[in-house]
Parts: C-alpha cells; sequence; structure tokens
C-alpha cells in the first residue's frame, strides 16, 4: 500500500493514529523516491502548555533502491 493511501485512511479515523496535518508532498530526485509528510504531536514536555509544547514535525521518507 502507498504511503498517500495508508495515510489517507489513518486521517479518517478518530482520532488518527498518526496525527497526520500533510499528506505526502513528492520531492522531484533523479536518485532516489523522496516525499515528506507534516505531523501533529499531542504531548507535552514536563509541565509545559502550549506554545511551549513541541508542535508538529516534518517526517521525510525516503526509499532506497
Amino acid at each position: 500500500m502507498a504511503l498517500k493511501d495508508a495515510l489517507s485512511k489513518a486521517m479518517e479515523l478518530h482520532p488518527d493514529r498518526y496525527l497526520v496535518e500533510a499528506l505526502p508532498v513528492p520531492v522531484e530526485s533523479d536518485s532516489s523516491d523522496l516525499a515528506y509528510t507534516r505531523h501533529g504531536r499531542d504531548f507535552v514536555y514536563g509541565s509545559q502548555r502550549p506554545p511551549n509544547s513541541p508542535g508538529p514535525i516534518s517526517v521525510w521518507h525516503l526509499w532506497l533502491t
């Protein structure tokens, strides 16, 4: 199953297991299959609260052949 399909299905769940904020965005490259996604993070560091929470994260996905 492609990454986009898997994350699209996850986004339909409540709560979204992966906290997907943006589906994969392909990056043009001659030497690799590369994309990135953006995910929320639902935890805090110790007793910190927004705006000091960790905020969203971008995850890079690289497929090697």
